[in-house]
């Protein structure tokens, strides 16, 4: 009896018990019910990797663009960067683009915690915050597709993460502002 006390009052364990079921779940949903094709953004964006990694031009034949031309729009190049070493490393294939986008996915409930926890010094408030963020449709959905703006937030939410915590030192400001440039480069709403 006094072990299953423990076990229950364990407020880490089940936080680790959630999440690896979280991470379960999401691997689940990439490849078993996620979408089976790449969209037209995601082929953009490994077909500039594989060039990149390659000759270190783009499509167009620009070398080490800062901005990519693809299909009338243009992509800030932290996205196409971080796939073009992940080819370098384990080739090419369609899946690959993906992987920045899911492990972000896996690592927002947790930075969505630390900011709320931050900010509102409540462990109740910062796991509703969390558990909201797992509920909601396009967390699941975004998290599963080659999509910049969900590794560009968890960028700014590291870099936010770092400014918020307490004591501020001149390494810990640098770093966040590290961070906050990745995002800058990945996607345009921070930006803003």
């Amino acid at each position: 009896m006094l072990f299953l006390q423990r076990l229950v009052k364990n407020k880490w364990l089940w936080f680790a018990l959630a999440g690896g079921a979280f991470v379960a779940l999401r691997l689940y949903y990439l490849f078993a019910i996620g979408p089976e094709s790449l969209n037209q953004d995601e082929a953009a964006l490994l077909m500039n990797a594989r060039f990149i990694e390659g000759s270190g031009v783009d499509e167009w034949g620009q070398m080490w663009p800062v901005v990519f031309r693809s299909f009338g729009d243009a992509k800030l190049p932290g996205y196409v960067y971080l796939v073009s070493v992940l080819v370098k490393f384990f080739g090419s294939s369609d899946w690959l683009v993906r992987v920045p986008a899911v492990v972000a996915g896996v690592f927002m409930p947790v930075l969505l915690y630390l900011n709320a926890r931050v900010i509102t010094r409540s462990p109740m408030a910062a796991l509703t915050a969390a558990f909201l963020f797992l509920l909601s449709p396009w967390s699941w959905h975004y998290g599963t597709i080659g999509f910049e703006a969900n590794l560009g937030l968890v960028l700014f939410l590291v870099g936010s993460f770092l400014v918020l915590r307490k004591p501020h030192t001149w390494l810990g400001d640098g770093v966040a502002g590290l961070f906050f440039l990745l995002a800058a480069v990945t996607y345009n709403t921070p930006w803003i």
